[in-house]
């Protein structure tokens, strides 16, 4: 008798399996934000606890954590630059990348204009410009255009 409980212990242990797990069920609705207090994060339903970061639609990208500190007029200098390359830009394709690469080209501008210590003159200049060639012409002094290489006898070629 002890036997026969015994396999039937055994075989009924065999077939038993462990339920399967639940699935919570996924929500469908999609409820929106609350916009009592924008600055707060919210959280989606059914979200593992994950706030999600509310951002300022016109807060621009910012420079990285070890980026340079640059001056206020080098950055008005460095849109300037990039608005004046953008309108003279005839090929669309090629306009299209200078709009999206603006902010490169404010920052890169304003951090040489801040780290060489460009003049009052030179931003001046590069102010005043309204074409790429008055831009180009506004390049700093001390960095003068190689003179052409000339014969022995001192007569220009």
């Amino acid at each position: 008798m002890r036997l026969l409980v015994v396999l039937i212990a055994i075989a009924g242990a065999c077939d038993l399996k462990p339920p399967p797990k639940k699935v919570p069920p996924v929500s469908s609705q999609v409820t929106p934000p609350s916009f009592s207090n924008p600055n707060q994060p919210t959280m989606p339903p059914g979200d593992a606890g994950v706030p999600v970061a509310v951002a300022d639609a016109a807060a621009g990208p910012r420079p990285p954590a070890d980026a340079m500190e640059v001056t206020e007029q080098c950055v008005q200098l460095g849109s300037h630059v990039a608005e004046v390359l953008i309108a003279e830009a005839e090929d669309p394709s090629k306009k299209s990348v200078l709009v999206q690469d603006r902010a490169k080209i404010v920052r890169r501008t304003a951090e040489s204009c801040t780290r060489d210590g460009w003049s009052s003159e030179l931003i001046g200049c590069y102010l005043a410009a309204k074409t790429q060639a008055k831009l180009t012409a506004c390049r700093k002094p001390d960095v003068a255009a190689p003179e052409p290489p000339r014969p022995p006898d001192g007569r220009p070629q």
